[in-house]
């Protein structure tokens, strides 16, 4: 998958677990605002049984809220995997189609 998983063998990897906390978007966000403001769009959509993404994703909107920086941010009835085909049809690819040159 060209990345490191936080267990393996069912054994957690602390090191690795350490690193992806490092790099969650809630741990960094607040250094790279100037780089997110220069964004032409910004996406972002949960399903609301799918935890703890979702929360994640509703504090960040929340955050971006707070830095005044525009996004559209969605929930959904449904969870990480359901849904997809209907999501990608009807709201990514045209929120793609509206926003990339």
């Amino acid at each position: 998958m060209f990345l490191d998983l936080p267990f393996k063998n069912g054994e957690v990897r602390p090191q690795i677990v350490a690193k992806w906390e490092a790099n969650a978007p809630l741990a960094i966000i607040d250094q790279f605002i100037p780089n997110v403001r220069r964004y032409k769009a910004i996406g972002m959509d949960a399903g609301t049984k799918d935890q703890p993404i979702a929360g994640t994703v509703e504090t960040l909107d929340k955050l971006l809220n707070d830095y005044s920086i525009a996004h559209v941010y969605e929930t959904y009835a449904g969870n990480h995997i359901n849904r997809v085909a209907e999501r990608l049809e009807r709201r990514v690819l045209p929120f793609f189609a509206a926003n990339l040159d």
